[in-house]
């Protein structure tokens, strides 16, 4: 399939999960365990505008012709690296899984992707979605199941051209290492202690804001979370002060009548008790508290 088939198919699945955008988000809520308004007003938009820029790329990744001082023609030929592994981590599931697999289509590859055991729900569901799209069969191929036999097996497979990791440093490494052995091509993205530095000019109310949220942004599970602060000695009274009490002002727990919607991540089997439990009725259910809620 040529760029632009690659284009208009990236497209259509664009199309189709703006379809789904409700039941994307709820899944993705579901499963994760994040508020709903960040599923259905952020992040699955985001994921369709990341389908959207990449389908714009399928027919402009182009080679150059290059001038030289003898008699010979000299081009450049960009080709599909192959077939890409793709393994990502729990904390923005849908998002991670767009990354990695649109890039990838927009050049022309093919995707063996392993989500995380614990956040397979929009994934199985984004399968629906390509099948519907027309995307052809072995193009995508979405595994779940534990990381480190899956992992290894598809690191290690000879047949994997690339391989792209997003998760701890940890295990960034082991795959690294791993990929390195075979002479793969790799991306790592890795866990990291992002820094915030409060200065002494700062209008401090701003600054605890920014600082709250830059830490607690998607329940504080983020890999860019600014988990290490700096504030000037001159400002550090103040700023603390405010800063713990914004901290205290954000724990919000859940009214009774809600807590059926918030996934209990001390328990193992606690995702998939929310979504089989009440079949349709889960459905019908949520989405009239999200109406509700944005009234």
């Amino acid at each position: 399939m040529g760029g632009k088939g690659r284009g208009r198919l990236m497209y259509r699945i664009a199309d189709l999960m703006e379809q789904h955008l409700t039941e994307l988000a709820l899944l993705e809520s579901l499963d994760s365990g994040k508020p709903l308004s960040q599923s259905i007003e952020k992040e699955i938009p985001l994921c369709i505008d990341n389908w959207r820029y990449f389908a714009g790329w399928a027919d402009k990744i182009t080679g150059k012709t290059l001038p030289t001082d003898t008699p010979h023609h000299a081009y450049t030929l960009i080709e599909p690296v192959g077939v890409v592994a793709a393994i990502t981590p729990w904390n923005f599931p849908l998002m991670e899984f767009c990354w990695k697999v649109t890039p990838a289509l927009a050049a022309g590859n093919t995707v063996v992707i392993k989500v995380s055991k614990e956040t397979t729900l929009t994934a199985l569901f984004m399968g629906d979605i390509f099948t519907q799209a027309g995307l052809p069969a072995g193009v995508v191929n979405i595994l779940t199941g534990p990381g480190k036999s899956l992992g290894d097996a598809l690191v290690e497979h000879p047949l994997v051209d690339k391989v792209t990791f997003t998760g701890s440093t940890s295990v960034g490494e082991g795959v690294g290492e791993k990929a390195g052995k075979n002479i793969k091509t790799l991306t790592l993205e890795l866990g990291g202690k992002s820094p915030v530095i409060v200065c002494p000019d700062v209008d401090i109310d701003d600054a605890v804001e920014t600082a709250t949220f830059g830490l607690l942004y998607n329940m504080g599970q983020c890999c860019a979370a600014g988990t290490r602060l700096y504030v000037h000695k001159d400002i550090y009274d103040a700023f603390k002060d405010k800063y713990v009490k914004a901290f205290k002002a954000c724990w919000l727990p859940l009214p009774p009548c809600h807590q059926a919607w918030a996934p209990n991540q001390s328990e193992p089997t606690g995702q998939n008790t929310i979504i089989c439990r009440g079949g349709q009725e889960v459905w019908s259910q949520a989405a009239d508290w999200w109406q509700t809620c944005r009234q």
